[in-house]
This record gives structure tokens, sequence and C-alpha cells, in this order.
């Protein structure tokens, strides 16, 4: 049962070793609850990908105008900015320090995307 309680939070949580790029996954806190058979999950229209100083986000379409806030819940960092979410990708440099960290992205019809990740 321990073994299952550390695997569901290391899906839960994307934690960052070394080097390597990974990937957080985003999250609609609308979408349904539950999966229904024979049907993918929608994506969100926001990829993210967490690197040494830096979280890699690449927008699947144009979205306008986009809130991002970037928060380290475990030491209080803090940054928001709004972008012209353009196709494609931005860079967003963050401390890197260790803790539990959040990412929300509001788009301006009011849609919320977010995630939670562990470095």
């Amino acid at each position: 049962m321990l073994l299952g309680a550390i695997l569901a939070s290391l899906v839960l949580c994307a934690p960052a070793w070394g080097d390597e790029d990974v990937n957080i996954i985003i999250v609609d806190p609308n979408g349904p609850a539950a999966e229904v058979l024979h049907r993918s999950p929608a994506q969100a229209p926001v990829l993210c990908s967490l690197a040494e100083g830096y979280l890699k986000v690449t927008f699947l379409s144009n979205l306008g105008s986009v809130s991002i806030e970037i928060e380290n819940q475990t030491t209080g960092e803090y940054s928001q900015t709004v972008a012209n979410a353009m196709a494609g990708p931005m860079v967003f440099p963050i401390s890197g320090n260790a803790g539990f960290w959040t990412i929300t992205f509001t788009l301006s019809n009011g849609a919320v995307y977010y995630s939670d990740f562990v470095i």
C-alpha cells in the first residue's frame, strides 16, 4: 500500500531530477471528473516542461492574452505576467529553489488551467 502511495505522488507531482527536462501535466479543473470509456481525455491548450532554471511553456494555438502565475508554495516566491500567447514556445525563468510549485494559466475567456510540481 505504501508503494502505491509513493507511485501516486510521483504521478501527481512531477519532480525534477538532474538536467533532464520534466514534462508537467496541465490540468483543466472544469474537465470531466472521471474518464469515459472509448473517449480520449481533452487536452489543455498548453504544454509545460521544467528544465534547470526555467519553465518552457508551449501554447498549442493562439490563445490571446493569458495571465500566468508561478508560485513556490514552500518558499513564497511568486511571479505573475500577462503574455500574448501565440502558438509556440515561451520561456519563464524560475529560481529553481526546492519546494512545491504551482503554475496557473488564466485565459481571457476565463478558462483556467494549472499544474503542481516539485523541485
